[in-house]
């Protein structure tokens, strides 16, 4: 299932809404287009390795962001 979600910068209150999303209840981690990311202007605050489908673990970028689903308050993920 997808929901419409907002995207707001934490410290600078930059978003970016409606955005479709995919609900995996299985995640453990949220993955947000490099788009949206640059859109923002969001700074990696670390990193991490995640494993990719048929394929070797690779580092990613963590970035702090708030997350809204379309009528909920937003909250800071990470």
């Amino acid at each position: 299932p997808f929901v419409l979600v907002t995207l707001r910068h934490p410290v600078t209150g930059a978003e970016a809404q409606d955005l479709p999303a995919q609900i995996d209840t299985g995640a453990d981690q949220t993955l947000v287009p490099e788009s949206f990311v640059s859109a923002l202007g969001l700074a990696p605050t670390g990193s991490v390795k995640i494993d990719v489908v048929g394929g070797k673990p690779v580092d990613v970028d963590v970035f702090d962001v708030w997350l809204g689903l379309r009528s909920f308050p937003s909250r800071r993920m990470e």
